[in-house]
């Protein structure tokens, strides 16, 4: 477990900090509080509970209506530092509970994520924002970036790769770089997702669904149907209508996923 540094915090419009006191973590209760903090926590703690609501709700669990932050921040040795919130991801939810309830539990292979030499890319772009205080992750990233860039690899480049991408993984020793490594993986397959489907050609097929929902209505209602063949094709339809909104909701809640850097 890391360390009882940390605290949930909200930054609102007029830069007042509010700190988030966690009033019953079973019930996933969490209440507002002004200027002062009551306890610190593990930074498990607090991303069990960010991860197991989405922002919007959290907002109205804690009657927050402005256009402030929530944020994460803690201090060890006089130094201030802060992190970017994790909201509505159930796979997160699921480790930092068994990490916190002492169960067995499984984590990304970040092995196999280094072998994708797109999200290399991304991280070595990124690097500031996702390896901050760790100057030697940052540097393993750039230069494993850099032999994924050459037009050709020899046998000497592979093994420094697959030495690069060793050295990386082994330095994945705990919660909180693994926190850092998975939320940059996190960002890169929702971007990803993102840019592979399209919300409003979703909305296109959804209004077409709906129409062709109705003129089945319609001709069954003009008798050109029997109830059975009605029934099938209703059904059939509903479940397309369906696949289209759950599509629509996971394109929406990826969206809101994605920090604002």
């Amino acid at each position: 477990m890391s360390k009882k540094i940390y605290n949930l915090v909200y930054y609102d419009e007029d830069k007042k900090l509010h700190y988030i006191h966690i009033s019953d973590f079973g019930l996933k209760k969490v209440i507002l509080l002004e200027n002062k903090a009551i306890d610190s926590y593990n930074l498990e703690t607090i991303d069990n509970i960010t991860s197991f609501y989405s922002e919007d709700v959290l907002r109205k669990i804690l009657n927050i209506e402005d256009n402030g932050n929530f944020l994460i921040i803690s201090k060890e040795n006089n130094t201030y530092q802060k992190k970017c919130v994790l909201f509505d991801d159930r796979e997160l939810y699921t480790l930092t509970d068994n990490i916190i309830f002492d169960d067995d539990y499984n984590l990304r292979s970040v092995t196999d994520a280094l072998k994708e030499k797109n999200f290399v890319k991304f991280l070595d772009e990124e690097s500031k924002f996702y390896t901050s205080y760790n100057q030697k992750m940052s540097y393993l990233i750039h230069k494993l970036n850099c032999i994924y860039s050459l037009e050709n690899e020899d046998f000497e480049t592979e093994i420094e790769k697959n030495k690069l991408i060793s050295l990386y993984s082994d330095n994945i020793d705990n919660y909180l770089k693994y926190r850092d490594f998975y939320f940059a993986l996190r960002e890169y397959e929702d971007k990803g997702y993102i840019k592979k489907n399209n919300e409003k050609i979703q909305q296109i097929l959804l209004k077409a669904k709906e129409i062709e929902l109705e003129n089945l209505e319609q001709s069954f209602l003009l008798d050109e149907l029997t109830q059975e063949h009605y029934m099938f094709i209703k059904s059939f339809i509903i479940d397309e209508i369906n696949r289209i909104k759950d599509k629509s909701y996971k394109i929406e809640k990826t969206k809101k996923r994605i920090i604002k850097k």
